[in-house]
């Protein structure tokens, strides 16, 4: 697997450690984790305005609208 770099704040920083310190994880898992579960998100958010629209309803915002 390639090397890649990215830039993260140090709270999230933090965060990630400690989730593979509880998960026993290693920090690439827990991040194709984390990304996978943002990416399922997204996915509902966009299907649930999807049908909002097709139904003729008000969208409820998400509040992490992404």
């Amino acid at each position: 697997m390639p090397e890649l770099k990215i830039s993260i704040s140090e709270a999230a920083h933090k965060t990630l450690l400690a989730l593979v310190d509880s998960s026993g994880d290693t920090l690439p898992t827990v991040l194709d984790k984390a990304i996978e579960n943002y990416r399922r998100y997204v996915f509902l958010v966009q299907a649930n305005e999807a049908f909002a629209a097709l139904m003729g309803l008000k969208q409820i915002s998400s509040p992490n609208k992404a």
